[in-house]
């Protein structure tokens, strides 16, 4: 029930205001980046990390992700001999080679950007838009404490 949840929440912020220490146990990842100050990942017994939410995600060397997708081809702004634009395939060594990136995975007509830096996103859509790239339904979503879990343990989340 979402309603409970969040009143267990807000009763939980409350405590925390008043100054108590409480430990929470969650597999609930979002849960742990709302409520706690403090997160401990403990893996088959043994605690592999703690810090702040803020900070285990930082840690990631691939904090961003960045997806979009491409026609498939790139405008080249030459004229061919129907008149017509030029065009040739997507390269994805475009973006590979900027700063901050760490990797970039292309299927079909979708590609994924990942990396980190205060600058990453920008850098890749001027890129796209310098090398003259067809792009559209562009979406970055930051990397969260699942991505952290599943970075440190190489596995899925176990109820």
């Amino acid at each position: 029930d979402p309603r409970a949840r969040h009143k267990i929440w807000d009763l939980v912020r409350e405590i925390r205001e008043q100054g108590t220490t409480i430990f929470l146990t969650t597999h609930y990842m979002d849960e742990a980046e709302r409520l706690c100050d403090r997160v401990g990942i403990i893996d088959q017994g043994r605690m592999i990390a703690l810090d702040t939410p803020e900070q285990l995600v930082n840690s990631l060397e691939m904090a961003t992700r960045i997806t979009f997708q491409v026609n498939g081809r790139t405008k080249l702004g030459r004229k061919n001999g129907g008149g017509r634009e030029s065009s040739a395939a997507f390269d994805a060594t475009q973006v590979g080679v900027l700063e901050g990136v760490q990797r970039v995975e292309k299927e079909g007509d979708q590609v994924t950007v990942y990396g980190q830096g205060s600058q990453l996103i920008g850098a890749v859509v001027n890129s796209l838009e310098t090398g003259g790239v067809a792009f559209h339904n562009l979406r970055t979503e930051q990397a969260n404490l699942e991505d952290v879990f599943l970075s440190l343990t190489g596995r899925e989340i176990e109820n």
